[in-house]
């Protein structure tokens, strides 16, 4: 089901507006839903294409994103750690250093710095040879770099 926001369903939204517009009272609004009950939901908005990226991937290697995609949209926040195959570890202070460096040059207006100095980033394993490198904002993990061959330690 889509979200609208990290609190309402879509469905729920339209079921409120079809009850309202019938001149009703508004339903009360008593189906939030907790960031643990979340699907994991995966963003490439501040990918760094600079450093590797769709275009460089094998067809093969495409496919097997996509699986890795649908895999983890079926997963509820709170079970991700169940899943010892994806690998969910941390990519070392290192990287989250360099991490934070390439988004305060390039997201600066939409991350705060306080945000961005906070990052962790982890990797998560597509295969034995590929890796996505991000980091979680809610049930969100924000895909950062692409790591095709595992080249990042």
């Amino acid at each position: 089901m889509k979200t609208l926001s990290s609190r309402f369903t879509l469905k729920n939204i339209e079921l409120q507006k079809l009850h309202t517009s019938k001149n009703k009272a508004p339903l009360p609004v008593n189906n939030v839903i907790s960031d643990r009950e979340q699907y994991v939901k995966l963003s490439i908005t501040y990918l760094d294409t600079g450093s590797e990226c769709f275009s460089q991937w094998q067809k093969d290697e495409l496919k097997t994103l996509s699986a890795f995609i649908n895999k983890i949209s079926k997963i509820k926040l709170h079970e991700l750690s169940r899943y010892d195959g994806l690998g969910l570890d941390s990519s070392g202070e290192n990287f989250n250093k360099t991490i934070r460096k390439y988004m305060k040059a390039k997201f600066i207006s939409q991350v705060s710095v306080n945000i961005i100095d906070e990052i962790n980033i982890k990797h998560m394993r597509i295969n034995k040879r590929s890796r996505v490198h991000g980091y979680f904002d809610r049930e969100v993990f924000n895909i950062i770099r692409l790591d095709r061959n595992h080249d990042i330690n």
